[in-house]
């Protein structure tokens, strides 16, 4: 478990998303566009998971 959390970092950290190790917060300062991006880029990376 502990190896797919750390791909699935790697899998965001490529697509320009930094996540710490266990947690992730959303706060008031990002914009709908930062959340859209974030929301792809998880989905993106939650896709390429699966299927490797």
């Amino acid at each position: 478990m502990v190896s797919m959390m750390r791909r699935f970092n790697a899998l965001l950290r490529e697509r320009g998303i930094l996540k710490g190790e266990s947690k992730y917060y959303v706060s008031l300062a990002h914009t709908p566009e930062d959340i859209r991006f974030t929301r792809e880029g998880w989905a993106s990376a939650l896709q390429e998971l699966v299927e490797h």
